[in-house]
């Protein structure tokens, strides 16, 4: 018997709840109460013969039946997008991380840095222009993805949209950078940044089959990488 397909037990209750739930059905569905009876057939019959009261097996007067719950709606846009959405706002950072790790890139192929060091540019003026480009650049993309959800998740305030993603975008930032330095050519860096991102996001969906109350400790060590955290929480 396949310990997956009866009602996962490792929570006594649902923190949202969708209407009338039908989980209960797997328990006939999935031959756990036929092999329950014959267990419990087994049990009651061995105790019989040893003096026991004779009783029936409790497979055997055993019903089932769902808890009641509230009416509902259910939309199956949502059912169909809630594992959809992480990976699709994170390919909205693809190309805006590929052109920062690019243009970082070509600047230290160019040596335009020490250029500009010679006639005077000071290092923190210098870091501190890379950061507002690429605050700029990252902003306007949560601000566009933030207006997009809001669309369709009208019960989600909009500042915590924007401030949720522009988080996000932050470590969009910090990656790039981090690729940027590892690179001195700016074509094989742009093209090695949008895969290095994309295969953060992977590990999210190893997860798929688990709750929230299994294998906590992987998912916090796989949210050590800013992607599969951002569609852990998306």
């Amino acid at each position: 018997l396949n310990y997956t397909t009866v009602p996962n037990t490792n929570r006594i209750s649902k923190r949202l709840t969708r209407g009338l739930d039908t989980e209960y059905q797997r328990y006939v569905t999935s031959g756990f109460l036929t092999l329950q009876r014959a267990v419990d057939g087994f049990a009651f019959g061995l105790a019989a013969r040893h003096g026991a009261e004779p009783l029936p097996p409790p497979a055997d007067v055993a019903w089932l039946a769902p808890f009641p719950t509230a009416a509902y709606s259910q939309n199956p846009f949502y059912l169909a997008v809630q594992s959809l959405l992480p990976l699709l706002l994170t390919l909205c950072q693809l190309f805006p991380a590929a052109l920062l790790t690019k243009s970082v890139v070509e600047e230290k192929e160019t040596r335009l840095a020490q250029t500009m060091r010679i006639m005077g540019l000071r290092h923190g003026v210098h870091v501190g222009s890379w950061y507002v480009t690429a605050l700029v650049q990252f902003g306007a993309n949560a601000l566009l993805c933030a207006l997009v959800c809001s669309l369709f998740l009208p019960h989600t305030p909009f500042w915590v949209l924007l401030l949720y993603l522009s988080l996000f975008c932050l470590t969009c930032v910090a990656f790039s950078f981090l690729v940027a330095a590892c690179f001195s050519n700016a074509v094989l860096a742009a093209a090695a940044c949008p895969v290095a991102f994309f295969a953060l996001v992977l590990p999210k969906y190893l997860f798929t089959g688990t709750n929230r109350f299994e294998q906590t400790g992987a998912k916090i060590a796989a949210s050590l990488a800013a992607p599969t955290a951002f569609a852990f929480g998306a």
